[in-house]
């Protein structure tokens, strides 16, 4: 398998990730404001309550599971352990094959598509630009590329927190996870 076609597969299983995380999280958004007053007026959101209360042993646990898919898919594309796919695991397998993610490739690829002629003219391949440029976004944010580290008190670090004490685990001692003011 070319170099290229692993990455687009690579990048294909991680869309899903982060698909399934934003499906899970505007499924739980939506419950969320069918209960706000604010949102749907106080008395839609007073009847969706009763609705909700009162096949609860439904609806509860279907709410809960919906934000924690959310916060585990999510948790997962930022995720530093070396045998898991992540958005690090991407850019540094895309830095490390940059010269083999070539046009040429890109038509092999792609030699099916009745476009292509438009797609190779829009094609660039993987540059150094593009790849700091989400290096330093994900820095920002708490996660170093280069290193494989997530920095302490970061939002990326918060959520691995929220994952690891709160959801995938229940630890005896846990961290206050605040997320105000992220």
């Amino acid at each position: 398998m070319s170099e290229f076609k692993k990455a687009i597969e690579l990048l294909v299983r991680l869309h899903n990730r982060l698909f399934n995380a934003y499906l899970n999280f505007y499924i739980w958004e939506a419950f969320q404001e069918l209960m706000t007053p604010n949102v749907v007026g106080k008395d839609e959101a007073k009847k969706n309550v009763k609705a909700i209360n009162n096949y609860r042993e439904f609806f509860i646990p279907t709410i809960s599971a919906h934000n924690k898919i959310f916060i585990m898919e999510l948790a997962k594309f930022f995720d530093i352990d070396k045998p898991t796919l992540s958005i690090s695991k991407i850019i540094n397998y895309l830095g490390s094959n940059q010269k083999k993610i070539t046009v040429e490739e890109f038509k092999k690829y792609n030699r099916k598509r009745e476009c292509l002629s438009n797609l190779v003219k829009s094609y660039q391949g993987i540059t150094n630009n593009c790849l700091n440029e989400c290096k330093e976004k994900l820095h920002k944010e708490g996660l170093n590329v280069e290193d494989g580290k997530i920095i302490k008190n970061s939002k990326i670090w918060k959520l691995k927190q929220l994952r690891d004490q709160w959801i995938a685990h229940d630890q005896i001692n846990k961290n206050d996870v605040n997320f105000t003011n992220v």
